[in-house]
């Protein structure tokens, strides 16, 4: 396991905005063509229903962590999400939860990428501006930003990004909404049962934090408000105001494009092309390339650790010695050195993948569909129950229940929405 980070320990108000910040990716962006698919009144219930599961799923995470540190003789320091699935289950299992989490991280990434290709390739469309030259643009960007060492300093960047998001995104969006209302009176009367499977896997790709949990609760002073800042402060706020804006978006034309009668892809693609759509694209860019390295930091981390791993066992092997992974003194190092050429080599991974891919809408109800809601709502729920058993703790009737609708809506979200309605 390994020891706490605390000489950059950041206060809890940063690390609430770092992780508000996070949840702000290009999910939303697909959300009002999304709800469009199903009607308003079914969206409000599913997007309420993704809610309150992913507000569980992360208290669970949370909570199951409390518990191992509390009880397991001598302590055990939880500072990742396979560290949690290694104490409570086992090797094994962390290192295939592990690579999932890579995985995802880095989908979620691309997803950030594709976002920013569609919105400048609309700008510069008649410029013969390609993928690949954006691409080249955002790579050094994007190594640059994710060079940074500890997530503590990346809450400055969080703080612009969000900023953008607010007035650049949802601001602008609300404005051109007000000012160019065309009624959507069939999402307004829809009730397409259908479709919730489409629905359903961006709703989670939008929703779903849990990703980011652990990495933000260890970069702060007092870990011990993580479930009030994140759980009861950030992801309900997060939630409010990206229905908000994606029902108030799908029911004032900005889930169709009003000329050519076709699905918007991204909210961004319904506009009048304009110099004022322009800035807001190019806004959105830069709010998602902000985006990236916090989304990326857990993966980072995570491969960081195991690499330092590696290198303690080879050491330990060398010398004779038994073998004890890590040996921490107060004052001692307590994080794993960056690995820049790691770093610089997952940047660009997402880069051409991403340059690569086309449809986001496709690519997010995949993502959330398949891997994400195994991760968000599956391990979760397991990881709490299996917790109290392991340490002989009671869980209650309903704590019961709402660990099997995690099951159940984790399962059945992998498989009709990410596979069945894709494939």
């Amino acid at each position: 396991m390994h020891p706490p980070h605390v000489e950059h320990a950041t206060s809890s108000t940063r690390a609430g905005l770092i992780f508000f910040k996070s949840l702000f990716g290009a999910g939303i962006l697909a959300l009002p063509s999304a709800m469009n698919t199903v009607g308003f009144k079914l969206s409000i219930i599913i997007y309420f229903i993704v809610s309150v599961g992913c507000i569980i799923t992360c208290y669970a995470l949370l909570r199951a962590k409390e518990i191992v540190e509390e009880r397991v003789v001598p302590k055990l320091q939880i500072n990742t999400y396979e560290d949690l699935v290694e104490a409570v289950v086992n090797k094994s299992a962390a290192k295939a939860v592990r690579y999932m989490i890579v995985a995802l991280d880095l989908c979620f990434c691309c997803g950030f990428i594709i976002a920013v290709n569609e919105n400048l390739m609309n700008v510069f469309e008649n410029r013969g501006l390609e993928n690949w030259h954006i691409g080249v643009g955002l790579l050094p960007v994007l190594i640059l930003l994710n060079s940074c060492q500890f997530l503590h300093k990346l809450w400055i960047v969080a703080f612009v990004g969000l900023i953008t998001y607010f007035g650049g995104v949802i601001g602008t969006s609300m404005w051109y909404v007000s000012t160019n209302w065309v009624p959507n009176d069939e999402f307004l009367r829809a009730w397409d049962l259908g479709d919730i499977p489409k629905f359903s896997g961006c709703a989670v790709y939008a929703l779903e934090g849990i990703l980011c949990v652990l990495p933000v609760q260890r970069t702060m002073k007092n870990q011990n408000e993580a479930i009030k800042v994140i759980v009861y402060l950030s992801l309900p706020a997060y939630a409010i105001v990206t229905m908000s804006y994606a029902l108030v978006a799908a029911a004032g034309g900005l889930a169709v494009n009003v000329e050519t009668g076709k699905s918007c892809d991204i909210v961004t693609e319904c506009f009048k092309e304009g110099s004022m759509t322009d800035v807001l694209r190019v806004a959105l860019a830069g709010a998602l390339v902000a985006t990236h390295p916090i989304t990326l930091y857990g993966a980072i981390e995570m491969l960081e650790f195991m690499l330092m791993e590696e290198e303690e066992v080879k050491k330990a092997e060398k010398a004779e010695k038994e073998m004890l992974l890590f040996e921490y003194k107060i004052g001692g190092k307590q994080t794993p050195r960056p690995r820049y050429a790691l770093r610089a080599a997952m940047v660009t991974i997402t880069v051409v993948f991403g340059c690569s891919l086309k449809s986001f809408t496709t690519f997010s109800n995949i993502v959330g569909g398949i891997g994400l809601t195994f991760v968000g709502f599956v391990v979760p729920a397991h990881l709490f129950w299996k917790t109290h058993e392991k340490f002989g703790l009671v869980l209650s009737w309903y704590s019961k229940f709402l660990c099997c609708l995690c099951y159940i809506f984790g399962l059945f979200n992998a498989l009709y929405s990410g596979v069945i309605s894709n494939f």
